[in-house]
């Protein structure tokens, strides 16, 4: 009986790109009237800087409500790191660090429940012997502060629901580009993120009725045979000539209110376009130039597509400003 009246927690791992400098070894958020604890694995000094946090939330009568609460701070943090320009990576919800069944029993004799150390999110039932199997490892030397990054958590984990499923899928490919110290692996990612965003867009109705009259068209002119007429006409109604990925971002960029950006974009998009394709022999410091161009533009085009979904997040530009 007791056994069954016991919550259930969420724990949250993610990874941040630069050490965060933290004043104390623990931060407490309210969130929807829930406080969610954030820290460092194996962390007990009063400041530290860290690559690594934890964020810990109890007392969820089910596993299903402690999941739901955490996908979406999952989702807000990702959304906070990209209007902060901080960079995270919030896993894939799967082990770094595994325990044996051995190892279990072991413990449980001793009166512990091991779990291993999950990078995403894990939800459980909440037990004074449960622990955690953690490792973590970092030689990145740079810091950052992550005052504004839990500001704008805290205000932005309500509003995420309002995310449409295509916008929310690009907060982790943005934030791995974020994350990445490859400056080619940044070019591909951002530009990436950007094109999934293009890729949501459609035909006028305007254009919907051309295509479909030039599918009747194909059917009356007097070249091959009818079944090859016939073949190209239904080709072209079930969409062989959909949006191209430019013509999807111009659509985006025109949507958005950010129609002199389109320059912009055909130029840094032609420079990642000779990088990948091998057409260019320029190395290093040039690869990170242009990879923070496109980080800035990118960074630009993403915080503007979310703001139209959540209000006050396209407020935050000066982190992003396009050269």
């Amino acid at each position: 009986m007791a056994e069954s009246r016991k919550t259930y927690r969420m724990r949250l791992r993610m990874r941040v790109r630069q050490r965060l400098k933290m004043d104390e070894n623990h931060r407490r958020l309210l969130i929807e009237g829930r406080e969610v604890t954030i820290k460092s694995p194996d962390v007990t000094d009063s400041s530290f800087e860290t690559t690594w946090l934890v964020l810990n939330a109890r007392g969820f009568q089910t596993a299903a409500e402690a999941k739901a609460f955490g996908e979406r701070l999952k989702l807000a943090c990702e959304v906070a790191s990209i209007s902060s320009r901080l960079g995270i990576n919030t896993g894939a919800d799967s082990f770094s660090t595994f325990v044996g069944e051995s190892v279990v029993d072991i413990a449980r004799q001793h009166g512990m429940e091991l779990r291993g150390d999950i990078h995403g999110l894990d939800v459980f039932k909440d037990d004074e012997a449960v622990r955690i199997m953690s490792s973590s490892a970092s030689s990145v030397s740079t810091t950052s502060n992550p005052t504004a990054f839990f500001a704008r958590l805290s205000s932005t984990f309500k509003a995420v629901g309002n995310l449409n499923d295509g916008t929310s899928k690009l907060t982790y490919l943005f934030n791995l580009a974020l994350m990445n110290r490859d400056p080619i692996a940044q070019i591909v990612l951002a530009c990436s993120a950007v094109e999934a965003l293009g890729q949501n867009e459609k035909w006028t109705e305007s254009q919907k009725q051309i295509i479909a009259e030039a599918a009747m068209q194909v059917k009356t002119i007097d070249i091959g045979t009818e079944e090859e007429r016939v073949e190209v006409s239904d080709a072209i109604q079930k969409g062989v000539f959909r949006l191209s990925l430019r013509q999807g971002v111009f659509r985006l960029l025109d949507r958005l209110g950010l129609t002199d950006l389109k320059k912009l974009w055909d130029e840094l998009y032609t420079l990642r376009s000779t990088l990948v394709h091998g057409s260019t022999t320029e190395r290093g410091e040039g690869h990170y130039k242009l990879a923070s161009r496109v980080l800035s533009l990118c960074g630009v085009i993403v915080l503007k597509e979310l703001g139209s979904q959540i209000p006050g997040v396209g407020d935050d530009m000066e982190m992003y400003q396009p050269e």
